[in-house]
């Protein structure tokens, strides 16, 4: 994916040097330059909505079911929210599913399984598993259905073997760096399995089922999820679909859940390649009820089960689409980030020289050159921070790790800012400490802030030494019209958990196993560092 986005970016900049030259410097800023990207998730996040339409109308034969299954998707918040994103998560996702539509389609079609389907197969995974390397997991649905397709035996594994040399010359084709430098991707592939198992710090999934009970959950909502889990156990007690065509539909994902729960990242994103899947199984599952109620069911009593069946249906899809609706018109509003880069930009003589310090995901808003003026304290898992800043900025996609965590504290000492002066800029219309922890929000707005939030990006907190200064800045947000608050840093929210004076959630103390956790990231982090892993 890396490859086809630079290629779009190459037609754009071809584009740009025949345009005129104002319009071409317009067209060459932000957000104008992350159109390409955008086009093509979008392109993807399509090709999964038409992959869905396929295997349906494959399995059920009837377009309002197969329109119902793409509806699913489409709607499913978490398919949504990613597909906003210049990211590798939706085109793997869609190829997964274009997979397993095009598999469907040539063993329900084809009396014969050829060499040119086996070559057409490779070519299908060694482009999903480019896309991101997990997508090679989608080989199992290939490999389990042609074993039980194919007789004898023999010529199936030869069959496979021919799959197999496309999928990994397509794979190189499209990744010539792992050829030309194969050492730093062993490197990073090894650091990137390490970093899966065991864990972010701050994103450390805690109990076995998270990604059942929060990615899942929080992707297609508890009311599709067990539609799919009926659908799921339809298909394997059916006796009208061949064991081939089973393995086809349910090898994949089966497969791939397998590995997600042994995942130890809380990132819902890596659920997404299922949620096609479980769009598929949904809509499989009520086309069945839906031809158990014509056959058992007849006048009145039919036309009453089919109203209330389609009352619930759109229930469940007004739900989804109102969640994902609710998402886009609070991503269209100005963040938080954006506010406090023009905060800074519009005060930039009165703070020249002063000692500030950031976390990761606003220090690069802050707009200086000089990044040993900015602090970040995201790598670290025990960080005690001295008092001679003169200006701290504290944001909740960088520091509600070390608030949530237990693996993670942070204690700042605030001596330096005695009378001083807070001002925090809020995305929330409710108080920060009423407000759930949500790590997907750190990409886009996302549940479960999502109801709590006017603006994306995260809730700032900005404390000033100099009161006079800190005022200075609150009243420039006042006069562009922009929400604030400024007050005395000790009614800050991050002040109560990380000030040494308090004795909030980001001064506990770690336990040993937690420490255990942090050197074995810490170890991890400098081996990728110095090239030895």
């Amino acid at each position: 994916m890396i490859y086809m986005n630079a290629f779009v970016y190459i037609v754009y900049e071809l584009i740009l040097e025949v345009l005129p030259h104002k319009l071409s410097r317009t067209l060459d800023k932000w957000p104008y330059r992350d159109i390409p990207g955008h086009l093509l998730t979008i392109f993807f996040s399509i090709l999964g909505a038409l992959s869905v339409y396929g295997i349906c109308f494959i399995l059920t034969k009837s377009r309002l079911y197969s329109t119902i299954g793409s509806l699913f998707l489409i709607t499913s918040p978490l398919w949504n929210a990613n597909s906003h994103f210049i990211t590798v998560d939706i085109p793997l996702s869609a190829l997964c599913a274009l997979t397993v539509f095009i598999l469907m389609y040539i063993l329900e079609k084809k009396k014969e399984i050829t060499v040119q389907h086996m070559i057409v197969f490779g070519i299908l995974i060694g482009f999903t598993a480019s896309a991101k390397y997990n997508g090679a997991v989608i080989a199992s649905a290939v490999i389990a259905a042609i074993v039980f397709r194919i007789r004898p035996l023999m010529h199936g594994i030869k069959l496979l073997t021919i799959c197999g040399i496309f999928a990994i010359a397509t794979f190189l084709v499209i990744n010539p760096f792992i050829l030309i430098n194969f050492r730093t991707f062993i490197q990073d592939f090894l650091y990137a399995s390490n970093l899966v198992a065991i864990g972010h710090p701050g994103f450390t999934v805690t109990a076995f089922h998270h990604h059942l009970s929060k990615s899942l959950y929080l992707g297609l909502r508890s009311g599709l999820i067990l539609l799919s889990v009926f659908g799921v156990m339809i298909i394997t007690k059916s006796s009208k679909l061949k064991i081939y065509s089973k393995l086809a539909i349910l090898g994949f994902p089966f497969v791939y859940l397998m590995i997600l729960l042994r995942t130890k990242m809380t990132f819902h994103r890596y659920a997404l390649p299922m949620i096609p899947f479980l769009a598929v199984l949904a809509a499989y599952a009520l086309f069945k009820i839906g031809q158990y109620i014509k056959n058992h069911y007849h006048g009145n009593q039919q036309f009453l089960i089919i109203l209330t069946l389609s009352v619930v249906i759109l229930l469940v899809l007004g739900v989804n689409t109102y969640q994902s609706l609710r998402h886009n018109i609070v991503l269209q509003k100005t963040a938080t980030r954006i506010i406090l880069g023009y905060l800074f930009s519009e005060n930039n003589k009165e703070i020249s020289g002063l000692k500030i310090g950031a976390g990761n995901y606003c220090m690069n808003f802050l707009g200086f050159s000089a990044k040993k003026e900015i602090m970040s304290w995201v790598r670290n898992s025990e960080v005690d921070i001295t008092n001679d800043y003169n200006i701290i900025v504290l944001d909740s996609f960088t520091h509600d790790r070390y608030i949530t965590d237990e693996n993670m504290q942070l204690q700042i000492d605030f001596l330096n800012f005695s009378g001083g002066r807070s001002i925090t800029i809020s995305p929330y219309n409710k108080n920060k400490i009423a407000v759930p922890f949500s790590p997907m929000s750190m990409y886009s707005p996302y549940y479960p802030d999502l109801p709590f939030r006017i603006k994306p990006g995260p809730y700032i907190e900005i404390y000033f030494a100099d009161p006079q200064l800190g005022q200075t800045f609150a009243q420039t947000l006042t006069r562009k019209g922009i929400d604030n608050t400024s007050s005395y840093i000790e009614r800050g929210y991050y002040f109560g958990m990380f000030s040494k004076e308090g004795s909030g959630a980001g001064k506990k103390s770690l336990s040993d196993k937690a420490k255990k956790i942090n050197q074995k990231f810490i170890k991890l982090f400098q081996k990728r560092k110095s090239g030895t892993l």
